[in-house]
């Protein structure tokens, strides 16, 4: 993949030393037991931050050209492993964790595939493994996160997040530390609790098809939304005491388990 078509896909090279040392601080790294996944190289800023600070560093990066790079960057350390190929494709299981070991991922990543990216982390089989995950993303994306009920940009993304870890926006990062400068805001996000999540579900795949059903149609009240999932099913809702009048970004990342389980039990 050329530099053009990184940055088609939303790709910006952070350069601001003084914000990769403010996101590597915030990790709170563990030489001894942490296994770091970085997403998105590029360059190797972060990269070389993170490299003497943890257990193992794997680095994933789609652009041959820039793996070539940061291969002979790093010749000869041990602990740092480049792997060419896209993270989207890629099974986290392969990187560990070890017996005493996290395995935690982070990375500066294309915007334009953030919703996939954490999407993918937020898989049943990828929470098992993961500690945590902290990535850099567009500042509306991160406040959409973490948005709560009522908000416009409160959705499936937000309700995922919450349900699913906890999710906190810990910085924003001015345009002017990035190359080429962003035309949008940034921030930098984690999710954590990701193997003891804030909820319980019967039956997460129940959740998310109630969810996505929901917000699909995210102007209609849930009383009509959710007539989908079957009459039945729906009585069973009502029974929950849950105000089905009402819209979906209005509800709380607790009704809607409450609701998604309702329909397992």
């Amino acid at each position: 993949m050329t530099t053009w078509a990184r940055r088609r896909l939303g790709q910006h090279f952070l350069v601001d030393s003084a914000v990769v040392t403010r996101l590597v601080d915030s990790l709170a790294l563990d030489p001894g037991r942490d296994v770091v996944v970085e997403i998105g190289p590029g360059r190797g800023a972060l990269t070389r931050h993170l490299a003497g600070r943890c257990k193992r560093l794997v680095a994933i990066e789609l652009d041959a050209h820039l793996a070539v790079e940061l291969e002979k960057s790093f010749a000869g350390q041990d602990q740092v492993r480049i792997v060419r190929g896209d993270f989207l494709k890629t099974q986290l299981a392969q990187f560990g964790p070890g017996e005493g070991e996290r395995l935690r991922v982070v990375g500066n990543i294309p915007y334009s595939i953030t919703s996939d990216i954490v999407l993918k982390l937020l898989e049943p089989q990828n929470r098992a493994l993961l500690w945590d995950a902290t990535l850099t993303v567009q500042r509306e994306v991160a406040e959409r996160i973490v948005a709560r009920p009522g908000s416009k940009v409160y959705g499936v993304l937000s309700v995922f997040s919450q349900v699913l870890a906890r999710p906190e926006l810990l910085f924003t990062i001015p345009a002017r530390a990035f190359r080429p400068q962003p035309k949008v805001g940034s921030a930098v996000v984690r999710w954590a609790d990701l193997q003891n999540p804030p909820h319980v579900l019967a039956d997460e795949a129940v959740f998310r098809r109630v969810v996505r059903t929901a917000f699909g149609q995210r102007r209609k009240k849930l009383l009509n939304t959710l007539k989908a999932v079957g009459p039945e099913a729906l009585d069973r809702l009502r029974e929950t005491g849950v105000d089905l009048s009402r819209r979906p970004e209005e509800l709380a990342p607790a009704e809607w388990v409450t609701l998604a389980n309702r329909l397992v039990e």
